[in-house]
């Protein structure tokens, strides 16, 4: 799993065969410091997640915050874990 806040390390994980997640909020496509981020009104948040969300569309999963990273990292664990359980289970 790569975590980042670029079109770059989205690109990186792909060549590596990689989970991508994106994250927002605090990154580098929106493009403010998380203080001045949590200053701007809600609208100006809405507008400027969606630029970064059309930026970072190539991810696997796009996240506001880091807080939501171990929820992700569950539901990948269990898509990894199915794929190796349906390898293993013939007729799946």
């Amino acid at each position: 799993v790569k975590v980042g806040d670029t079109t770059v390390d989205i690109a990186e994980a792909r060549n590596a065969g990689a989970w991508a997640v994106a994250v927002l909020d605090s990154g580098n496509a929106i493009g403010r410091s998380a203080s001045d981020f949590a200053a701007l009104p809600d609208s100006e948040k809405l507008r400027l997640r969606a630029i970064a969300k059309a930026e970072l569309r190539d991810a696997d999963y796009v996240i506001e915050t880091l807080a939501e990273l171990p929820a992700i990292l569950r539901d990948i664990d269990g898509k990894l874990r199915m794929k190796s359980f349906a390898s293993r289970s013939p007729g799946l």
